[in-house]
């Protein structure tokens, strides 16, 4: 394992123009001691934190971003090396990415409940399935990242519609402001509540009704690019039996190609009832009892899954 090396005197700037993701910065002058972690810009937009490996008479080679913006950088860049006190907070810093799992992120700019955009190309950095935290006016919230896309010069977010509990919405509030950004690739970052409730829709297969609902639970939590899905609920059924009972998904299907890896059962007027789930479309699923026969009408049908399936 290398080990970095703090620079207290070294000043430099950038005698040519810096590509996101080139290994070798050309600068005026090299430090002392390498490897080494530069800041390009510090204090501005544009800070840009290295690890760099080795030099010659003109450049700092094996060069990788740390963190900071992910952009071009300009030539005549000023550049320094951290000093002893920065280079132990860096330490200090990364130890707690370590041990609490989470990763400093771009300034959040809210777009809309479910989206929010951030400086520069994140594409490198995050993808489907992230965890995300910040604060919303104070308070920790928390949610899953299931779109990135970039459009220079910003990268646009998209976040699931969940939601912890009516005081922790889980979402970008209009009105609130968006501070101390991070994501997690890990399995299991502090502080990371895992199990998000969602509004789900009941629908039914032709003329049948499903009304007065009370839904017990409805929750989904994402495993990499897997949702997994736990809900029952109780309701009315009316008009014309038939024999499906559908609901809407938290985040829309890949392709579940009809059968999927589901559980499921109905109480359905006599007792319980075996039940299997079948895709209706990307964002919607119907219950089955077992045999395919029609739902029996007017009294109080209870239905529960759960299921996993992969994400669109």
């Amino acid at each position: 394992m290398s080990t970095y090396y703090a620079n207290d005197k070294y000043n430099a700037v950038l005698t040519a123009g810096y590509s996101v993701g080139q290994t070798t910065l050309y600068v005026s002058a090299v430090p002392n001691h390498v490897p080494t972690i530069i800041v390009a810009a510090k204090g501005t937009d544009k800070e840009t934190v290295f690890a760099v490996t080795d030099k010659t008479t003109n450049s700092l080679t094996g060069v990788s971003r740390l963190r900071g913006a992910n952009v071009d950088l300009d030539a005549q860049t000023p550049l320094t090396c951290l000093n002893n006190e920065e280079f132990q907070n860096q330490y200090a810093s990364i130890y707690n990415q370590l041990i609490n799992g989470w990763n400093e992120l771009g300034a959040l700019t809210r777009a809309s409940d479910t989206t929010a955009t951030l400086s520069g190309d994140w594409t490198d950095r995050l993808q489907k399935g992230d965890k995300l935290w910040w604060k919303s006016n104070g308070v920790s919230r928390y949610n899953y990242i299931i779109g990135i896309s970039y459009s220079a010069p910003n990268t646009t977010i998209t976040i699931t519609a969940g939601y912890v509990s009516a005081a922790n919405d889980s979402r970008f509030e209009n009105g609130q402001t968006i501070t101390e950004p991070r994501y997690s690739k890990v399995e299991n970052p502090q502080g990371f509540p895992h199990w998000f409730n969602y509004t789900t829709t009941y629908t039914c297969e032709g003329a049948m009704t499903y009304s007065s609902v009370t839904q017990n639970y409805c929750k989904f939590a994402l495993v990499g690019t897997t949702c997994i899905i736990k809900m029952r609920a109780m309701g009315t059924t009316g008009g014309s039996a038939s024999n499906a009972i559908y609901f809407t998904l938290p985040i829309g299907a890949s392709s579940m190609y009809g059968l999927t890896g589901a559980s499921a059962a109905v109480f359905d007027g006599g007792g319980v009832k075996g039940a299997f789930i079948w895709e209706r479309a990307a964002d919607k699923c119907g219950i089955f009892k077992y045999d395919a026969s029609n739902y029996a009408l007017g009294g109080s049908e209870i239905i529960s899954c759960q299921l996993h399936y992969e994400i669109g």
